[in-house]
């Protein structure tokens, strides 16, 4: 459990950084990009939170209740953004999307632990 910890809090720390930049370069260009860069994030976040706990929990049952929890809050999240209205919209799909950038570019050092062989 501590290294799916330790990884989530990796994840965490880079998707924090990557919207918190993405964001403070878009914000005086368009502010509801922006905003949804935030709020993207943020969804993101709680769903690899989620994700993890899934992982930690998966001997103990098998029911894959997580992952349609998971893409419900996409689903949600998306479907409110786009609604508000299209810049909005884009600005959440980035901020959704940088959770899963930060683990394509990132991957190898997220699942590092001490075991790994030097």
């Amino acid at each position: 459990m501590r290294s799916v910890t330790r990884t989530a809090l990796r994840q965490t720390f880079l998707v924090i950084t990557f919207a918190m930049v993405e964001s403070s370069l878009l914000w005086f260009l368009n502010y509801s990009v922006a905003v949804g860069i935030l709020v993207g994030s943020g969804v993101s976040l709680l769903c690899f939170w989620l994700l993890a706990f899934d992982i930690a929990a998966f001997s103990e049952r098998r029911v894959r209740v997580g992952y349609v929890l998971r893409y419900l809050i996409y689903a949600i999240v998306l479907a409110t953004a786009s609604l508000v209205g299209t810049a909005f919209f884009a600005g959440c799909v980035i901020g959704v999307f940088n959770g899963k950038l930060t683990v394509l570019l990132f991957g190898r050092w997220l699942g590092e632990t001490q075991s790994d062989p030097q």
